[in-house]
């Protein structure tokens, strides 16, 4: 097996749900292993992170549209209801948690002198940064069903446009994908220790 294909293979797993890049990192450099593939193991995290975010901002753009249309086609409208709840039901999750993070922030307002615009104003904006840190710790956290397809669903459920949703994505999906890195380099070097 060549280079080529070795690069190839770690980019479209990467691309793929479920696994992404949690599971394309390890198989690049398994595969590189394997078939003594010699090239940079960074190579791989840089193919796989890649292929990670390449849906990234067609799910953001074109989520609801989809699952709108779909839902009302006889054949998909189950699927569609179905999926839509999922996203739903974490994008609440996400709200709940920070409008429960606000309200200690709001009791510190209270005491503040000034006016209740700016009280609201600031606890709005409280609110979204909130909001936007759990998306990327929700993103960056290696576990199966978090990466950049599920981010990206919340993101578009969240109603953020490509401006505000992807950077977060792509930093969360960075940050998994580096401790995934860490992880694979120690558990491919560890039987050289024995």
């Amino acid at each position: 097996m060549n280079v080529f294909i070795v690069l190839l293979v770690t980019f479209a797993v990467a691309a793929a749900p479920v696994v992404e890049l949690k599971g394309a990192i390890p198989l690049g450099i398994g595969l590189a292993l394997r078939y003594g593939v010699e090239l940079n193991p960074w190579v791989y995290f840089i193919f796989a992170y890649l292929g990670s975010c390449l849906p990234a901002p067609f799910i953001i753009m074109f989520l609801r549209p989809v699952l709108d249309y779909l839902a009302k086609t006889k054949l998909f409208r189950k699927f569609s209801q179905w999926l839509s709840n999922r996203f739903s039901k974490k994008t609440s999750q996400i709200n709940q948690k920070a409008d429960q993070k606000s309200e200690t922030y709001i009791e510190k307002l209270e005491n503040d002198p000034i006016k209740d615009d700016e009280k609201e104003l600031k606890r709005r904006k409280r609110i979204e940064w909130i909001k936007y840190i759990s998306l990327f710790v929700f993103v960056a956290v290696p576990l199966p069903l978090t990466g950049c397809w599920t981010g990206s669903g919340i993101a578009a459920f969240m109603g953020l446009n490509l401006k505000k949703g992807l950077p977060i994505i792509l930093l969360g999906n960075l940050a998994a994908g580096l401790l995934i890195m860490f992880l694979s380099l120690a558990g491919y070097s560890l039987p050289s220790l024995f």
